[in-house]
């Protein structure tokens, strides 16, 4: 059985969204960028901890990246019948962030849907 894939979000005019969010929250720090990948090693193995991912319906997920007293999410989406782990979003954790963060998610992946 072949194991899902990551894939990045790309604006429709081209850009990989989800990356460059990514790279800008976690500023090049090997460490940080290390611990995002095990997350999603584990998502995509589905060896996930209770506290990694939270379900947040219609497919979107909220993965938890926690390193110290940091945290970040990564809101994904499984498609193409789960062969694809479609990163949506990507922020640091802060209250008035995450509401506005899932909507964003939930836009992208609107967006996502239509064009393919």
């Amino acid at each position: 059985m072949r194991q899902p894939i990551w894939r990045y979000y790309e604006a429709p005019g081209g850009g990989q969204t989800a990356a460059r969010e990514i790279a800008k929250e976690l500023g090049g720090d090997v460490r940080l960028v290390a611990k995002l990948a095990g997350l999603q090693d584990r998502i995509t193995s589905g060896e996930t901890l209770p506290r990694d991912c939270t379900p947040l319906g219609d497919g979107l997920v909220e993965a938890r990246l926690s390193v110290q007293r940091n945290e970040w999410r990564l809101f994904y989406a499984v498609r193409e019948d789960g062969l694809v782990l479609l990163a949506l979003c990507f922020a640091a954790k802060k209250s008035q962030t995450i509401p506005r963060m899932i909507k964003q998610a939930r836009k992208r992946l609107a967006e996502w849907d239509r064009r393919v």
